[in-house]
C-alpha cells in the first residue's frame, strides 16, 4: 500500500522544484526582453538627436524580443499543464506526452550539469491510466538518478517500449549501474509512487539502463 505521508510531502517538493525553475526562466526571458527594450530606447533618442539608425538594428532587436516572447509563452504553456496535472488522481493519460513535458520542465537542471536529454518515441502508444502528477513525479526523480549516472557522453535517452500489457519507461547510455545506484527506488518516496503507479522497476546493470514498467490497456 502506497503510503500519502511519504508521496505527499515529498509531492510538494517536486512541485516547489519545477515551479522555482520556471520561475527562473520567466526571469532570464523578462530580463533579455528589457535589455533588448533599453537598447531599442537608446536608438529612438539617437534618432531624436539626428543620428541615423540602421534600420537591420531595430528589426533585429525586434526579432530578439518577439523570440523571447514565443519563448515566454512556452513557458506559460507548460507551467499550465504542469498546474493542472494535480487536478485528477486518476485518468487516462499518453506516457509520451507526458515526458515530454517532464523534458520541458527539467531541461535547465539537464543544462546546468551539462547533460543532454534525449526522448525516443514509439511512433504510437496505447493510454495508461495513471495520476498526471505522480506520474511526472516519478519521471523526474528516474531523470534525476539518470544525469547522475550519464556516461561519456553526457547524453540521457529515454524510451517507451511497448509490449503486450505493460509500456517500459526507460532510462538508457548510462553507466554500468552498481547495487547502490539502485538503492534509490528502495527510497520511501519512489517505492510509494511505484505502487500508487502500479509501476514495475527494473533494471539491466551490464547495459547500463533502468526504468519503469506501467500497466495499459493493450
Amino acid at each position: 500500500m502506497w503510503a500519502w505521508d511519504e508521496i505527499g510531502p515529498e509531492g510538494l517538493r517536486f512541485y516547489g522544484k519545477m515551479s522555482a525553475s520556471i520561475s527562473h526562466e520567466v526571469k532570464n526571458v523578462l530580463a533579455i526582453i528589457n535589455e533588448n527594450a533599453g537598447l531599442l530606447n537608446d536608438l529612438v533618442m539617437m534618432a531624436e538627436r539626428g543620428v541615423a539608425v540602421e534600420p537591420q538594428r531595430l528589426v533585429g532587436i525586434a526579432g530578439t524580443i518577439d523570440k523571447q516572447v514565443r519563448r515566454a509563452d512556452l513557458i506559460a504553456k507548460n507551467l499550465n499543464r504542469f498546474a493542472h496535472s494535480a487536478d485528477h488522481l486518476q485518468g487516462e493519460v499518453d506516457l509520451a506526452e507526458w515526458v515530454e513535458l517532464a523534458l520541458a520542465l527539467v531541461g535547465r537542471f539537464a543544462s546546468n550539469r551539462g547533460i543532454r536529454l534525449e526522448f525516443s518515441p514509439p511512433p504510437a502508444t496505447p493510454p495508461v491510466q495513471s495520476a498526471p502528477f505522480f506520474l511526472l513525479n516519478l519521471i523526474w526523480l528516474g531523470l534525476d538518478m539518470a544525469m547522475e549516472l550519464a556516461g561519456p557522453d553526457k547524453t540521457v535517452l529515454l524510451q517507451i517500449e511497448v509490449a503486450a500489457g505493460r509500456l517500459g519507461l526507460v532510462y538508457d547510455r548510462l553507466n554500468p549501474l552498481s547495487d547502490n545506484d539502485w538503492d534509490f527506488v528502495t527510497d520511501g518516496h519512489v517505492r510509494s509512487l511505484a505502487l500508487l503507479l502500479g509501476a514495475n522497476p527494473w533494471q539491466d546493470v551490464k547495459s547500463g539502463r533502468f526504468g519503469f514498467d506501467l500497466p495499459c490497456e493493450r
